[in-house]
């Protein structure tokens, strides 16, 4: 089924960082990771993503999420896809859905923010909710930036993320941060863990003078859904990020204003795209890594951002 996450609350999962002074107030990451949408194998219902990508604006909302953006203007035939060498489609541009929702963010969950609340940097968080008639498990993940490459490296290579790396460019690393998968597909919930949790959790819940609205429990955590690092120089911002599709395939809605380039890089099928909106404009480009079965996206904003050559000349460093 369709899995819809914004790299917020990157999808629904990350909490607000906090102000980032100095940084810009337009945003590009938020706007570029809004046009994403994963499809994940055998679940079955719809949700924001939470895959990450960590907002790095004054706006105070940090949270990244995967948006739909509508587009009516093209054919279905039009639209670029990426297939693996199997021929399977892993990357499909589309059209987005009459019930497109332009991004707009979750309500306001008080227990998701209780459970973000009691979760530490880089912790992932199982909550239930014995109130309302669900038996589900629910997740939240606190975010947690690193800003020694050395520590982003051993945190890669912790949870077989994709390793990104130390430059891009002459911007210099400033952080990196990976995000926890969450296990929330049918195959997860048959899976012993799972079952294991919820049993803990029902205990808890269930014992004498009980009645708590909300139990929680901090959770170990190997698999990563997504992993970002940001670049700086002065105060100019490199962004990249690579979502895990676990097998599925990416959906990314295309929007009127977006005007795209298929660019080969080596083996690779490189998207260029170009955003303008009146007199706001930016460009950004994806790729797909077979062998990684991961999505990347990088973008650039600030007070200098990437002409199409630098774009496709750092990509060229990245996917070789």
């Amino acid at each position: 089924m369709e899995r819809t996450e914004p790299f917020a609350h990157e999808f629904r999962d990350i909490s607000s960082a906090g102000e980032q002074a100095g940084l810009p107030e337009i945003n590009v990451v938020e706007q570029v990771m809004n046009r994403i949408t994963g499809q994940k194998q055998k679940q079955g219902r719809r949700r924001k993503s939470g895959a990450a990508f960590r907002s790095v604006t004054a706006l105070g909302s940090a949270a990244l999420i995967l948006l739909l953006i509508s587009v009516t203007a093209y054919a279905a035939t039009e639209y670029i896809q990426i297939r693996n060498k199997a021929g399977q489609v892993k990357v499909q541009y589309e059209a987005p859905s009459l019930t497109t929702t332009n991004g707009e963010p979750a309500p306001y969950n008080k227990f998701a923010a209780q459970a973000l609340k009691f979760a530490g940097e880089g912790e992932l968080v199982a909550y239930l909710m014995p109130g309302n008639g669900t038996s589900e498990l629910q997740f939240e993940f606190k975010e947690k930036r690193l800003k020694s490459y050395t520590d982003f490296v051993q945190e890669m290579k912790r949870t077989a993320a994709p390793q990104l790396p130390k430059t891009a460019l002459d911007y210099k690393f400033s952080y990196g941060s990976v995000y926890a998968n969450k296990p929330t597909t049918d195959k997860d919930k048959r899976s012993s863990f799972y079952q294991g949790m919820l049993a803990d959790l029902k205990a808890q819940a269930d014992k004498p003078g009980g009645g708590s609205p909300l139990v929680m429990k901090k959770i170990p955590w190997t698999k990563p859904a997504s992993v970002n690092a940001l670049y700086t120089r002065g105060k100019a911002y490199i962004g990249l990020n690579a979502l895990l599709m676990n097998g599925g395939q990416m959906n990314v809605v295309q929007d009127a204003d977006n005007k795209t380039d298929k660019v080969m890089i080596g083996s690779t099928v490189v998207i260029f795209n170009k955003v303008t909106k009146g007199k706001i404009g930016y460009a950004y480009l994806n790729w797909y890594d077979e062998k990684q079965d991961a999505y990347y996206t990088l973008t650039s904003y600030g007070d200098h951002t990437l002409t199409r050559a630098e774009f496709l000349q750092l990509a060229t460093t990245i996917i070789e």
